[in-house]
This record gives structure tokens, C-alpha cells and sequence, in this order.
């Protein structure tokens, strides 16, 4: 009679791992066995069932309500409705950013008070001069330095809103002479903008 030989352990484990190897490579969820994965939100999914109809309508990312010498360093957010919203407070951001954002309303929105940007970045999604980057209320003076926005065909410059002429240092007063040009410049890129679009 022939004896049967004893089973190698080496050889199931490296059987297991095979079949384990090509449930992963069928489904990688399956594969690993976490029932908490199964039926996932695709990141394709999330622009429709989070973006859209939640975080666009309701986040409103810093708010400040009678603030003063506030300081907000490297932040950024995506897909929310508002970045700042600020009531009769003075900020300063030092580089911040926002993208996917809500299409009706501002990046930043200021009631009264005083704000300072330096280094922004975000997305003006139809290469608009400063398009949904801002609204200063009666009273809100707003200063915004190197502006990175996606979308621009040409670079924006200080943005200087309910700033007096009084308080405009020397760099800010060579701008303002040069803001009819400026404002040129960008109707023409506005215009190259748009009929790459169409």
C-alpha cells in the first residue's frame, strides 16, 4: 500500500494566498472583507450626493461675529459655501485657498471691519476678475495681495476695496493709477476666455 505523503504547510499558504490575491485583483472590497467598505460611495458619487446638495449650501467654513486681531494661517477648503464670513471683525489670512466652491455665493463676505489676504489661491471657474472672490458691505475694507486664481488668463493684481485714499501706502497708490489699464487687460482676457469656452 502507498503511503500518502504528509501535507506541506507551505504549499496552503501559498494557495491561500492566491486566492486571495485574485478576489483582489476581481474586488478589491471583497477581497478585504470589511463589510464597512461594501457598497461605497464612489469618489466619482460625491460631487452629486455631498458637494451639491450639502456642503455648497450649508458650510460656511470660518465665521466671525465681533472678532478682532484674528489670524488664520494655511487653509483651505473644497466645496464648501462660504470661506469667511465675517460680521464687524478684523482678520488677516496668510495662505489661504478655496476650490469646487458654491456659484452664488462669495469666497469671502464681509460685514463691516477689516480684512487682510496674502496669498490666496482658487478657482474662478470662468476666468473672471475677481468672480465670487469677494463682498465688502458698507463699512468692510478689504486688502488682498497675490491672488492665484485657476482660470485667468492674466495675473490678478492687489485687491483694494472701501480703502481710502488717505490710508493707501506707496505701493497701493502706484496700483490705483494703474487700475484703468488693468481693468483693460482683463476685459481682453475675459474675451479670450470666453470663446475658448464656446
Amino acid at each position: 500500500r502507498r503511503e500518502r505523503s504528509p501535507e506541506v504547510p507551505h504549499q496552503h499558504i501559498r494557495q491561500d494566498r492566491q486566492s486571495r490575491d485574485s478576489q483582489l485583483n476581481d474586488d478589491p472590497v471583497k477581497g478585504l472583507d470589511i463589510p464597512e467598505l461594501a457598497g461605497r460611495l464612489k469618489e466619482s458619487d460625491l460631487f452629486d450626493f455631498v458637494f451639491i446638495p450639502i456642503t455648497r449650501k450649508k458650510t460656511e467654513f470660518i465665521r466671525l461675529t465681533g472678532c478682532g486681531g484674528v489670524t488664520i494661517l494655511n487653509t483651505f477648503i473644497y466645496g464648501g459655501k462660504t470661506y469667511l464670513k465675517a460680521v464687524d471683525s478684523e482678520a488677516t489670512l496668510t495662505n489661504i485657498g478655496c476650490d469646487g466652491e458654491s456659484k452664488e455665493d462669495y469666497t469671502l463676505d464681509l460685514t463691516a471691519g477689516r480684512l487682510t489676504v496674502l496669498n490666496s489661491m482658487r478657482s474662478t471657474s470662468d476666468g473672471r476678475l475677481c468672480y465670487r472672490f469677494f463682498r465688502a458691505g458698507d463699512g468692510a475694507s478689504l486688502r488682498s495681495y497675490n491672488s492665484l486664481a485657476v482660470d485667468l488668463l492674466y495675473r490678478e493684481g492687489p485687491v483694494l476695496k472701501n480703502i481710502g485714499t488717505s490710508e493707501l501706502n506707496e505701493g497701493e497708490s502706484l496700483y490705483l493709477f494703474l487700475q484703468p489699464f488693468r481693468t483693460i487687460v482683463a476685459a481682453f482676457g475675459r474675451m479670450i476666455m470666453d470663446i475658448k469656452q464656446k
